[in-house]
């Protein structure tokens, strides 16, 4: 549940606190002695426990290594170049350096993740295997096909078509699956379109226990280079264990528990859990340069309990610095206590108020709605809820309104945007339809692993942070890996608002 990092020197617990990204406090629950300070050579236990956390630093930094290879940079290189010439992670050179605020410059010396000390080879190892279990297993030297098989395997009951026993909730699922499908086959279009040759194999998966079973001698299943889907728990963990044996990657477009990307590196999750929507919008928060006043109002509900751990973590982590943590510390009033007089107390007079509530429960969300009739206009507070709220009636609209209500989501469901616009253009004249989220949601999918393919070969996951998000219509893509040897969530949002009686995005 947690990594050993040994203390370098003029290593502050705060410098190591950011760059693990984990909150002060969780760290000085596991090392008492830190207490009373630290110094070089100290072993503090880092909790990594987490299936929905990413630890965001290279692990090289807990071996004792002396010194790494530098690299003097060229005129016009760029980061990405460098990490292909030394086979590093972009990621694992940006750690090593600070970040680098300022970008790469012509003659700069830069280090690289690579140990010179031959005295430490067996550290190096060490090292090397640490740093390569948190990449993609690369495919050999040429990870391009002259043809790709794309598996979409999607719940569309095909085999009772035009009967009547589908139930209500299969007959949702499968028009679910349906718009999903037509808008992934409008993206695989454009990207025949643009090169990419690709047999586009439509396959009817459900989560009947039957068909589940029989999914192993499935010839079909292993000869694979990615999957888009199921969308059910059962037969999701059965193709991801088919494709673990022909390490084909594995799309998850709905929402699932992330404990399916443990251990399974070939996965990759895109809807992001609420607490990483949570985590973003403390991030969010964290950036804002009106030095806001922050108010979290916490419960004792196991469900909120993540959601609010993580929006603590990524709203310290990302502070500048130990003075501003201090100054922008969190007022935290339970949701018991949560009254008129109590929030009043909590707000200040002289800065903006921003109230976050990471609660799914509606009993905690109302306590919060019945009070705030009571706050006078002039108190100028906003409020961040779940995107549980988003499209629900429980938050009256003109509360919504008047609060300024704020609301991290992988969706905008804005339709009239130019993107949304154009997209349902080409969906009717396809297919005489209105599109929803789930034709966006095909399209976006397939179009942005298509482009992987394009540029990447089958060693896109190697390059998310760089992979090609033109013509997308609603999604973000910001893929991180949950931990050694496991798979990636998408951590991109939208930063949704309501404005006169309307939702719109923060850019």
């Amino acid at each position: 549940g947690f990594l050993i990092h040994r203390v370098l020197k003029k290593e502050t617990l705060f410098s190591i606190c950011r760059r693990y990204t984990v909150d002060i406090n969780d760290v000085l629950e596991l090392n008492h002695e830190a207490n009373s300070g630290i110094k070089k050579g100290n072993e503090l236990k880092i909790p990594v426990n987490d299936v929905n956390s990413v630890v965001s630093v290279a692990p090289p930094v807990n071996f004792s290594i002396s010194k790494w290879k530098t690299h003097q940079v060229l005129i016009g290189e760029t980061l990405y170049g460098v990490s292909k010439k030394y086979a590093v992670k972009i990621k694992s050179i940006l750690d090593i350096n600070d970040g680098l605020p300022e970008g790469l410059k012509a003659g700069q010396v830069i280090n690289i993740p690579i140990s010179l000390d031959e005295a430490k080879n067996k550290d190096e190892s060490s090292v090397n295997d640490v740093i390569n279990s948190w990449k993609p297993k690369m495919k050999g030297d040429n990870p391009f096909r002259a043809e790709y098989n794309v598996a979409l395997a999607l719940p569309l009951y095909s085999s009772r078509l035009g009967e009547d026993k589908l139930s209500s909730k299969e007959m949702r699922i499968q028009n679910v699956a349906l718009s999903f499908y037509r808008g992934s086959f409008l993206a695989a279009q454009k990207l025949k379109e643009d090169g990419l040759s690709l047999n586009l194999h439509v396959l009817n998966i459900t989560d009947d226990k039957e068909e589940v079973k029989l999914l192993a001698s499935d010839e079909k299943l292993h000869q694979m280079d990615l999957f888009i889907g199921p969308f059910q728990k059962e037969s999701l963990a059965k193709v991801i264990e088919i494709a673990s044996g022909s390490d084909a990657h594995v799309v998850c477009p709905t929402p699932q528990s992330g404990k399916i990307l443990l251990s399974n590196s070939h996965v990759s999750k895109v809807t992001p859990a609420g607490s990483t929507m949570m985590g973003e919008a403390g991030k969010y928060i964290a950036h804002l340069t009106a030095n806001p006043n922050v108010i979290l109002v916490t419960t004792k509900c196991l469900k909120d309990k993540r959601n609010i751990q993580v929006f603590k973590r990524e709203y310290y982590s990302n502070l500048a610095d130990s003075t501003e943590m201090e100054k922008r510390k969190l007022s935290e009033i339970e949701v018991d206590k949560l009254t008129v007089a109590s929030l009043k107390a909590a707000m200040s007079d002289s800065r903006e108020n921003i109230l976050v509530m990471p609660s799914e429960e509606k009993i905690s969300l109302g306590t919060l709605v019945n009070i705030l009739p009571f706050i006078s206009e002039d108190q100028n507070l906003t409020i961040y809820l779940t995107d549980k709220w988003i499209d629900n009636d429980y938050v009256d609209a003109s509360v919504r309104n008047r609060f300024n209500v704020h609301i991290p989501s992988s969706f905008t469901n804005n339709y009239n945007s130019e993107e949304m616009i154009e997209f349902q253009k080409l969906y009717s004249v396809e297919y005489s339809e209105v599109i929803d989220e789930y034709s966006v949601l095909g399209h976006d999918i397939m179009l942005y692993y298509g482009r992987g393919l394009i540029d990447y070969g089958l060693d896109f996951p190697f390059y998310f942070g760089e992979m090609n998000t033109d013509d997308l219509v609603d999604l973000v893509f910001n893929f991180q890996a949950v931990g050694p040897d496991s798979g990636f969530e998408n951590h991109g949002i939208h930063m949704l608002y309501f404005e006169d009686f309307e939702l719109r995005e923060k850019k």
